[in-house]
This record gives structure tokens, sequence and C-alpha cells, in this order.
């Protein structure tokens, strides 16, 4: 008798609703620019959020690296567009920031100077 295999109806099912999922999702919302403010310290020129990421700050125009090396010890604020790769673009002047631990050591306070 010619019986059903069910083993392969049921792989093949599979693999159409599978298939189906995929062809109806949007594309993932990571690959474009979002908008973030971000906290962190800067240490060794380097910026880390006050969740540990390692973030490299670009200006807007031109993409340069912002020097942030006279911000060393300093929590800051950073806004700007978070690309894929924790590159920041950012849209304004780094700003002091009092949301860094104050337990890792370095200077909440602004004490003065143009922040740009």
């Amino acid at each position: 008798m010619f019986g059903i295999d069910r083993r392969r109806v049921m792989v093949g099912a599979a693999v159409g609703l599978v298939g189906a999922l995929v062809a109806t999702t949007e594309p993932a919302e990571a690959s474009r620019p979002v908008a973030r403010v971000l906290h962190g310290r800067v240490t060794a020129g380097v910026f880390t959020t006050v969740d540990g990421y390692v973030v490299r700050p670009r200006t807007g125009v031109g993409g340069r690296p912002v020097d942030l090396g006279r911000f060393e010890g300093w929590c800051l604020e950073l806004r700007g567009h978070l690309l894929p790769g924790d590159v920041l673009i950012t849209t304004a002047p780094p700003r002091p920031s009092s949301r860094c631990d104050g337990a890792r050591g370095g200077r909440t306070e602004w004490g003065g100077g143009d922040a740009r």
C-alpha cells in the first residue's frame, strides 16, 4: 500500500513555515543609525559607557574621530547617532554628566572651560 511518510510531511511543513516567516519579516533596526544619549568616562582617551561598552565618537562633518584627550578622567554625556560597530556620530559637543559610578573615581563636575 502507498502510505504517507509522516516524517517527510512534518519536515516539509516546518521548512515551509520557516520560509514564510523569513519572507515576511522586516529588516533589523540595528543596521540603521539610532539616536542615543550615552553617559560614560574617558580613560586613556577612550570613551567607555557606564554599561562598559567602548564607543568611538566621530564628528558629524567628515566623520573624523573626536579628540577626548582633554576630557581625561571626566564623566561625559555624548549625544548622537549610534551605528553598527559602536561608532557614535556626534550631534552635540561633549557635556559633563553625573551618571557615572562615583566609586570609579574621576571628576563629575565641569570645572569651567569650553565644552567644545
